[in-house]
């Protein structure tokens, strides 16, 4: 308030000593060209204290004028050097505006953010700098009302730079007296914005990383409880089929048994996949080498009709892990493929690939926390069937969760497992009507 105060200040003095030069003004005039006043003024010159008074009042008229001009030249420059300063020292935007909206004067942090220059702006209307926050019904109210209570009001708008980017802003509001306008206080909130969304994202893949955690230990622990008691089964199984001559009606349903344990025990291998607690025989592996051995075998679980199409890269590193459990992950993921596509004209696209990735493409996978940027093997497995959405996507790695009339639902819950226990990456993108794909990382090998 004190630039304002003084410079109130300066305009007093500049209209007093305009009124005494008008005074003194209409006073020569007469002196000068008014006979008798001039013989009355005439007369009374003679006089030398007159004369003083005369010329005394001319001196002191020269120095309030002086002393104005000075006052104001030192204003000035407190002004210029106050805006300076806040320019410099703020990265908000100050805008004074008029109350239909226009804006008076900002200062130079208006080029940072909007990359406008200040006689770009003043005269235009706040529109040109924000999308106006009262377009929904009762915001205008609810402004004025909290400006009336509390002298100020802070709200969110979004931006628009002159290049047209959108900027997330705050808006701080300042009610002039008088009804005069308002002063804006806008500040650029998107480092608030990004880490606020960063801080979500984390949260979001420790809750997903603490749930397949959990969900794993839970499964290893049934499926170990559950393959001991199958281990007995099987076994008195074996025992009363020996007993068994071989034309008893009973060897049928004790084989029946025997199947239904070995199909129990084949998914407690699925679900010790799952778990991360398989047993893995870990050699050097070509992964190309892989997916092109299984060439014929990744046809049968397609429609009739549908295809496969395989792109193999040359010279790729190779990575550490199970050829068998490898082999287990391309067949799950080209089942589901096949379970997702239209009977005819189906396509099925394996891609292996070398690729270098970042932090920002390692938290994308997020499955396993002690990934690290590096280079990757990629196994790439693409559809153009139905997609999922958002909902199947959020439990499609859950055990025993599947969009099927008939099945388990351990095909992926498996591949998460083998994943993981690989210590690799998966970064799914599916769309509604136009496909999935599952891209599977594998740190690639020295």
């Amino acid at each position: 308030m004190r630039p304002w105060t003084a410079k109130r200040r300066t305009v007093v003095d500049m209209a007093i000593a305009l009124a005494a030069a008008f005074v003194l003004a209409v006073l020569n005039i007469a002196i000068n060209f008014l006979d008798r006043i001039h013989a009355f003024l005439t007369s009374y010159s003679r006089f030398a204290l007159t004369d003083a008074l005369i010329n005394m009042l001319f001196v002191w008229l020269a120095g309030l004028l002086w002393i104005a001009y000075l006052r104001w030249r030192a204003t000035a420059r407190k002004q210029a050097e106050l805006e300076e300063i806040v320019s410099s020292i703020s990265p908000d935007t100050l805008v004074v505006v008029t109350p239909d909206r226009r804006i008076r004067l900002c200062n130079a942090s208006i080029t940072r953010i909007f990359g406008y220059a200040s006689d770009e702006v003043v005269g235009r209307t706040t529109d040109m700098l924000y999308r106006d926050r009262r377009e929904k019904p009762g915001q205008n109210r609810e402004i004025y009302e909290t400006l009336k209570q509390e002298g100020f009001h802070v709200g969110l708008a979004t931006g628009v730079t002159k290049s047209g980017r959108e900027v997330p802003l705050e808006i701080i509001t300042g009610h002039l007296s008088g009804g005069e306008g308002a002063v804006l206080l806008l500040r650029d909130i998107s480092e608030r914005v990004n880490a606020e969304q960063e801080r979500l994202r984390l949260e979001e893949r420790m809750q997903r990383q603490q749930k397949m955690e959990s969900l794993g230990i839970l499964a290893g622990g049934v499926a170990h409880d559950f393959n001991n008691l199958l281990t007995v089964v099987l076994g008195n199984a074996d025992l009363i089929m020996q007993d068994l001559t071989p034309g008893a009606s009973a060897r049928e349903h004790v084989e029946s048994i025997r199947k239904a344990a070995r199909q129990a025990t084949e998914l407690c291998s699925q679900m010790l996949a799952y778990s991360g607690q398989g047993e893995y025989r870990v050699e050097p592996v070509d992964l190309a080498g892989v997916v092109r051995g299984m060439g014929r075998l990744l046809e049968v679980p397609l429609p009739k009709g549908a295809r496969v199409e395989l792109r193999l890269g040359t010279g790729l590193p190779r990575i550490e892990g199970d050829t068998i459990q490898i082999q287990q992950v391309l067949m799950n993921l080209v089942t589901n493929a096949a379970e997702a596509m239209p009977a005819a004209d189906g396509l099925v696209t394996v891609v292996v690939d070398a690729v270098e990735c970042d932090q920002a493409a390692v938290d994308r996978m997020g499955i396993a926390p002690e990934l690290r940027p590096g280079r990757f093997v990629v196994l790439d497995v693409s559809d153009n069937g139905g997609g999922m959405d958002a909902e199947t996507r959020a439990r499609m790695f859950d055990p025993f969760f599947t969009t099927k009339f008939m099945g388990r639902g351990l095909g992926l819950a498996s591949v998460l497992g083998i994943v993981r226990g690989h210590g690799g990456g998966i970064e799914v993108s599916s769309t509604p009507g136009k496909g999935s794909t599952f891209r599977i990382y594998f740190p690639a090998g020295r």
